[in-house]
């Protein structure tokens, strides 16, 4: 038996990227460095067999931005996709709720299920970090798609959660293991710079503010925030600071591999049950008070009455 082996928690590191299209920046100023994260991702993971999980932020969409640039490099990217390097979905792209019809939820999950299959392996994890909130279905539509957890941040005040994790039960009784993440958000091991020293710091902080509502003895270590590229240099990171942490395992990762075993480190755990509505106002208030955004929501309850196909291949879900 290893020291390892006897380590009380597990610590996933999950290198990762935030991918807004268009925000401060136009899409096609995005986009540029869209190109330069994956161009980079690809020559570490053809580089360092070590480097095991990128996570492309639960969205299916950013490939298509990247290969209208790059077709040529498809393959590429599905050879890694397929053997669980590049993590991909559910989504199309992130959602925000409570701005699209409950149709829409569906073929965003639909579509995102469809093109992640088309590179051979579907993230099954509710990632959905960003939103200013989450609608009370969004567990019966994620069982609905075979996903039995969320990861999410903001929305609900960290005194309602009380842990790391909990369960969110749906207003039918459809029931999920909820990670609501840190203060932090998202980015709790951003830029974690190569001095074994100053990471360790960082790291030691974050492990800390976890362990300070520990639910299970598996912890969320976030590598990444908004268009951050992956960190070569992670996997050395990794090696070194299990030397320092005692107690404590630290990996490389995903979010299905955490989940999967905080489903089963699980040391006490909240129910937050029925009519839960995940709902951070102020953002939404400034959206729907707002007289043209009335005007459009108006008329897309309208649009929406509209019956249109669903998509085909339905093997994805």
């Amino acid at each position: 038996m290893t020291n390892i082996d006897k380590k009380s928690y597990r610590a996933f590191i999950v290198p990762h990227t935030h991918w807004d299209r268009e925000w401060y920046q136009t899409f096609q100023q995005f986009r540029i460095k869209l190109i330069d994260l994956i161009n980079n991702l690809i020559d570490i993971l053809e580089n360092d067999k070590t480097f095991s999980d990128f996570t492309l932020d639960g969205q299916t969409i950013v490939l298509e931005d990247y290969l209208e640039v790059h077709p040529e490099r498809r393959e590429v990217l599905k050879k890694y996709i397929t053997e669980g390097r590049i993590h991909i979905g559910p989504w199309y792209i992130l959602p925000d709720e409570f701005l699209v019809s409950a149709e829409s939820i569906i073929r965003n999950l639909l579509l995102g299920h469809k093109i992640a299959s088309e590179f051979g392996r579907v993230m099954k994890v509710g990632y959905i970090p960003d939103p200013f909130g989450h609608i009370t279905q969004m567990p019966q539509i994620l069982k609905g798609f075979g996903i039995d957890n969320i990861i999410f941040w903001r929305g609900i005040e960290y005194d309602r959660s009380q842990g790391n994790e909990f369960i969110w039960q749906g207003p039918e009784g459809t029931e999920l293991l909820a990670v609501h993440l840190p203060k932090a958000g998202y980015c709790n091991a951003r830029s974690l710079p190569e001095d074994i020293n100053q990471a360790y710091k960082l790291i030691k902080e974050a492990i800390d503010d976890l362990l300070s509502r520990e639910t299970s003895k598996s912890l969320l270590l976030l590598n990444g925030v908004d268009h951050l590229e992956a960190q070569p240099h992670i996997p050395h990171l990794v090696k070194e600071l299990n030397k320092r942490f005692t107690d404590i395992e630290i990996k490389q990762g995903n979010l299905k591999e955490y989940i999967d075993n905080a489903i089963v480190d699980i040391i006490h755990i909240n129910m937050i049950p029925n009519k839960l509505q995940i709902f951070l106002s102020y953002h939404n208030y400034i959206c729907l008070s707002n007289n043209t955004s009335k005007i459009i929501v108006f008329i897309s309850f309208g649009l929406n009455s509209i019956s249109t196909p669903l998509l085909k291949g339905n093997s994805s879900l």
